[in-house]
């Protein structure tokens, strides 16, 4: 979960400087490949990581995020993103959360802290599903 200690109040500002998109169970809503620098913010619902071999990677539920990687690297996304159940997110730009971090500097430093902290978790269980399969 993403920044389970933030208030509503911290919530509603960082939310301001969002866009939001819906998808439909079944649709791919975001596409491997895709190099824009957007962060996804699951406000409802569920999402599936597929490789490009269609596997399952990852289960996303709501008050989490996807897109962690394009957003911090620039590299193009190497997944797609699967809406398990109908779902809402919000659209986190770069352009975007640079104003959000400069009007809101102790929430922007959250957000990044926090962004780096399910990553490595990510990372981690990256790492234990390798070592148990012996990629």
């Amino acid at each position: 979960m993403l920044l389970p200690d933030w208030d509503d109040s911290h919530w509603d500002k960082l939310l301001a400087h969002t866009d939001r998109q819906f998808g439909n169970a079944g649709e791919v809503v975001i596409g491997s490949r895709e190099a824009d620098r957007t962060l996804y913010i699951l406000i409802d619902g569920q999402l599936e990581v597929l490789s490009p071999q269609g596997h399952s990677i990852a289960s996303i539920d709501a008050r989490s995020v996807i897109g962690e990687q394009l957003f911090l690297d620039g590299l193009p996304r190497s997944a797609d993103v699967v809406a398990v159940t109908d779902v809402a997110l919000s659209r986190l730009s770069l352009t975007a959360f640079d104003a959000f971090a400069a009007e809101e500097p102790e929430l922007g430093r959250d957000f990044l802290f926090d962004l780096a902290r399910i990553l490595s978790l990510r990372l981690r269980d990256t790492t234990e599903l390798a070592l148990r399969f012996r990629w």
